[in-house]
């Protein structure tokens, strides 16, 4: 078993439920990794997170998160475990960023 990934790939996409983040992109940080007996392209999985979230409008980072797992597995369905986290910087005041983690 193997494990590849990346860690903090900046994107910036349409996410949120407030109408100020239903106007105006921003940014959010993804880091991923797969747990994999078989060859996986980290470059191209950070291709595929990119286009989903730049093509998408998304209420929840969760959903997000779950629309590239499940963009993942099509392309690698023999992939193990898949985590990943989505951070956005600007949610909260005072901290660095809030998150979601997405397993599968």
């Amino acid at each position: 078993m193997q494990q590849i990934g990346f860690s903090e790939l900046q994107v910036h996409c349409i996410i949120g439920l407030n109408d100020s983040e239903r106007n105006e992109k921003q940014m959010i940080i993804m880091d991923l990794s797969i747990n994999t007996e078989e060859y996986i392209d980290y470059v191209e999985c950070a291709s595929i997170c990119t286009r989903i979230a730049e093509e998408g409008h998304f209420l929840l980072m969760e959903t997000l998160g779950h629309e590239i797992i499940k963009a993942l597995l099509l392309k690698w369905p023999l992939a193990g475990k898949i985590a990943l986290t989505l951070k956005k910087p600007l949610a909260l005041p005072n901290t660095a960023y809030a998150f979601v983690r997405v397993e599968k």
